[in-house]
C-alpha cells in the first residue's frame, strides 16, 4: 500500500506540471494612451483683431492620435485628421474683441474610443494700434528738418478696444508740445491715418520728436512713439 501511495503522489505531481505547462500565459492589459498638449507660440495684431498662433506637440507618425478638435472659446472651432493636420502643428485664430477665453484641444483615437483634452485660459487685452508712416507701405522717416519750416509725418491709429473711443495726438519736440490734434472718435476696428504737421523752432542735433496718443478722460499719454532728429 505504501508503494501505491507514493506512485499516486508522483502521478498527481506530474499531472499538475502538465496542466501548468498547458495553461496560456496571460499578459497584463495595457490601455491605449493619448495625450493632448499645446502652447501659445505667438501673438500679433492684425487689421481685424488680435491673432493667436497655437502649436501642438503631437507627432502623428508616432502617436495614437487620429483626430484633433480645437475650440477657441469664442464659438470658433477647427477640426483636423492625420491627413489635414498642418505639418508643423500650428493653428491660428483671430480674436476681434478683447476678453478672457478658454482654448481647448481635444484629441481622439476613434478605434479605441479614447480621448484626452488640454485647456488653457488666455486674455485678449484691449489694444489700440498707434504707428508712424502709411500702414500699407513701408516708410522711411525723415531725420533732418529745417528750423521754422513746416514739416509733417504720417500718423495712424486703429481702435481695437472693443468700443468707441476718442483720441488726440500731441507732437512734442525737445520736451515742448508743438501741436495737438482735435479729438478723433473711432469705432471698434476703425482706422484714422493723417499727416501730422509741426514746426521746429530751434536748431540742434539729436532732438527727441515724440508723438503722444491720448484717450479721452485720461491725463497721461496712452502710447508714445518717438524719433531722434536734427534741426538745421
Amino acid at each position: 500500500m505504501k508503494g501505491i501511495g507514493v506512485l499516486l503522489s508522483v502521478l498527481l505531481a506530474f499531472t499538475m506540471i502538465l496542466v501548468s505547462c498547458a495553461r496560456p500565459t496571460l499578459r497584463p492589459f495595457t490601455p491605449l494612451e493619448i495625450s493632448a498638449d499645446f502652447v501659445v507660440e505667438e501673438v500679433r495684431l492684425t487689421p481685424t483683431g488680435t491673432e493667436y498662433i497655437f502649436i501642438d506637440f503631437i507627432d502623428p507618425s508616432s502617436s495614437n492620435v487620429e483626430s484633433w478638435h480645437w475650440d477657441f472659446g469664442d464659438g470658433a472651432t477647427v477640426d483636423w485628421t492625420s491627413e489635414t493636420r498642418s505639418r508643423d502643428g500650428k493653428v491660428n485664430h483671430v480674436y476681434n474683441k478683447p476678453g478672457k477665453y478658454t482654448v481647448t484641444l481635444t484629441v481622439f483615437n476613434n478605434k479605441a474610443k479614447v480621448t484626452d483634452k488640454k485647456s488653457k485660459d488666455i486674455e485678449v487685452t484691449a489694444a489700440t494700434e498707434f504707428y508712424l508712416g502709411a500702414k500699407e507701405t513701408p516708410s522711411v522717416y525723415p531725420r533732418t528738418f529745417t528750423a521754422n519750416q513746416e514739416a509733417s509725418i504720417t500718423v495712424g491709429i486703429i481702435n481695437r478696444e472693443g468700443r468707441s473711443l476718442s483720441y488726440q495726438v500731441g507732437v512734442v519736440l525737445a520736451g515742448e508740445e508743438v501741436t495737438r490734434t482735435d479729438w478723433i472718435t473711432l469705432n471698434h476696428l476703425e482706422k484714422w491715418e493723417q499727416k501730422s504737421s509741426f514746426i521746429a523752432r530751434k536748431a540742434g542735433s539729436n532732438q527727441k520728436l515724440e508723438f503722444q496718443l491720448y484717450r479721452k478722460g485720461e491725463i497721461r499719454p496712452y502710447l508714445t512713439l518717438y524719433l531722434w532728429i536734427d534741426v538745421k
